[in-house]
């Protein structure tokens, strides 16, 4: 989770790890330059018939694959990310969705 560009809380379940500090800054990088999830990022790209990789982005530091969830106030102010690595792109994106379901369930 990433307030700002502040990371605020990390945890890892499993292995991988190596693999998911490549991805969870490009990741999370999208969705905040954007303000929406990363997966969406790449249905729209998919959608349009472009490549990510082909927008003036650094792509070292951008990644538009699912995982990455924005963190809103009153529906419009971006706060942040919540960022999921490991599985496909798609169930990243439904565990980060869940997660911020879960919470605002509290």
């Amino acid at each position: 989770v990433v307030l700002g560009e502040t990371l605020v809380y990390r945890a890892s379940f499993g292995g991988g790890i190596a693999r998911a500090d490549v991805w969870l800054p490009r990741k999370g990088a999208v969705t905040r330059l954007l303000g929406t999830s990363s997966l969406l990022v790449r249905y729209r790209h998919d959608a349009a018939g472009t490549a990510f990789a082909d927008e003036d982005l650094d792509q070292d530091l951008y990644a538009a694959y699912g995982g990455a969830f924005p963190i809103m106030a009153d529906g419009a102010r971006l706060l942040g990310s919540i960022t999921t690595s490991g599985a496909e792109d798609h169930i990243d994106h439904e565990i980060a969705v869940e997660a911020v379901r879960s919470f605002l369930g509290r």
